[in-house]
């Protein structure tokens, strides 16, 4: 079984091994080796070996990483996504994804997700939208997500990618 994960950061080197393929995404992997390690390019790991090292790489990482299953209940969460969002580790796994959803769109997110699981693929998450996350004093900040479905042997799961937008908002503002 093999399993798909973004190089998440050019900071965070993983080594090219015999079994570890480096693909441009939405390309067909063609065999060990393929490519070079660089941001924006996908990474093919064995799935043993993406238990082992998945951790330290969402966790060096300075964006929201968060890991979700197919029912959208968090699974996993690393320490930015802590700092942005006011939640605890603890407070964050077992909930559903909803509770950082504005409350305003979380039934219209709990169907697009549950659409998402049915045809999952990597991809932006609302394309030409401006999206927003809900923090735990109920404030409001805006972000850019992506997803990444992750097959393992439990399931389904999504990785999804956060990135607070609040100064690039700014930034365009004074444009």
């Amino acid at each position: 079984m093999r399993v798909e994960l973004d190089i998440l950061s050019p900071i965070c080197p993983v080594p090219v091994r015999d079994d570890v393929a480096i693909h441009e995404p939405n390309s067909r992997y063609k065999g060990p080796r393929e490519g070079r390690a660089r941001r924006g390019f996908t990474m093919m790991m064995k799935l043993d070996d993406w238990e082992a090292h998945a951790g330290w790489l969402l966790e060096a990482v300075s964006e929201a990483r968060l890991i979700v299953d197919r029912t959208g209940h968090i699974v996993f969460v690393n320490r930015p996504t802590e700092a942005w969002f006011g939640y605890r580790r603890e407070e964050l796994i077992g909930q559903t994804i909803e509770v950082l959803v504005p409350e305003r769109h979380r039934d219209a997110h709990a169907g697009n997700r549950a659409t998402f699981t049915y045809q999952p693929r990597p991809r932006p998450m609302g394309a030409g939208l401006e999206l927003y996350a809900r923090r735990k004093d109920g404030t409001e900040f805006p972000v850019d997500i992506s997803l990444w479905p992750l097959e393992r042997e439990g399931g389904l799961f999504i990785l999804a990618a956060v990135r607070d937008m609040t100064e690039h908002k700014r930034l365009q503002a004074q444009l």
